[in-house]
């Protein structure tokens, strides 16, 4: 009996420490994204760029919208035949008018009344960055350069669109996770990780980081040189032509001149005695030389 209780109660103690030791270990923490699995997603928030929501409840917005894509109209027409207005690109390659069933061509549209385009400029919007409700034309001409909004990868940093993905990319994101500025080759530096003071820390100790301005500027330096070359190549080519094209006019304005047939004949005699006399001269050589070769004759 007593042996059945030490058992259980060794059962029960190692079943306390296995339940306590699981509760006591944190979880793991999740992997952290990779540098290109956070690029795509930037890419994604750029390619989303600044759109907005049009403001709920305004009466103008029905007349306003587009039959075929079923929103705002933009650079809105009017068919002449039948009045109704269409987005210019909706229209743009429609051959038959969806709602009068009237032959479309190039002169079947003309600009949207002034009233029009001044109605829908005055729409209510709302930013989807900011979610400040203001007027279209408002965030079609100033708004889209200023807004400032929080950053989507909750770094807590507010920032204006046009600098968004510098604020990504250069380091200053601490919820975005970046490469070291010399991972280019050759350098290769392997770190990454999240901007902030984890990236500024990396990169003051980096001694590949410290010389990519001059990697750089070098890289720049190869290729306005080659530039150089290639233009200066291109203009030996020019030149060149130009030599081939003046040779062929001097020679089309100054054609040789045929010799008449008693001086080409004078010629050719006169050539054919030069010949003669250029082998007798080297008949009488070719004698001295024997002469000079063979032993001298006369008695001992």
């Amino acid at each position: 009996m007593i042996k059945k209780r030490k058992k259980e109660a060794h059962e029960k103690a190692v079943a306390e420490a296995e339940e306590w030791a699981k509760n006591s270990i944190p979880p793991p923490k999740p992997r952290p994204p990779s540098p290109e699995e956070m690029t795509k997603m930037l890419d994604e928030e750029l390619k989303r760029g600044m759109s907005f929501t049009l403001v709920e409840n305004q009466p103008d917005i029905p007349s306003l919208t587009c039959s075929i894509c079923l929103e705002l109209m933009k650079d809105p027409v009017l068919h002449s035949a039948c009045g109704n207005l269409f987005c210019a690109k909706c229209i743009k390659d429609v051959s038959q008018c969806p709602l009068c069933r009237g032959t479309l061509d190039a002169n079947s549209f003309v600009p949207a009344p002034k009233m029009v385009t001044n109605k829908i400029a005055s729409i209510k919007v709302s930013c989807d960055r900011c979610h400040t409700t203001m007027s279209l034309e408002a965030f079609n001409e100033r708004h889209k350069n200023t807004c400032w909004f929080s950053c989507p990868f909750q770094c807590g940093s507010t920032v204006p669109f046009s600098a968004f993905e510098r604020h990504c990319k250069g380091g200053a994101c601490s919820k975005f996770v970046v490469k070291c500025p010399g991972w280019i080759a050759p350098l290769n530096c392997e770190w990454h990780g999240f901007g902030g003071p984890d990236y500024r820390e990396h990169v003051a100790n980096c001694q590949y980081a410290k010389i990519v301005p001059y990697v750089n500027q070098t890289d720049n330096t190869i290729a306005e040189l080659k530039s150089t070359v290639a233009a200066l190549q291109a203009t030996v080519a020019t030149l060149q032509g130009t030599i081939d094209n003046l040779k062929a006019s001097v020679q089309s304005l100054n054609p040789p001149v045929p010799l008449p047939k008693e001086e080409k004949e004078e010629k050719d005699d006169k050539q054919e005695e030069e010949e003669k006399e250029k082998e007798k001269e080297k008949e009488i050589e070719e004698e001295k030389q024997e002469q000079k070769r063979s032993p001298s004759s006369g008695c001992i």
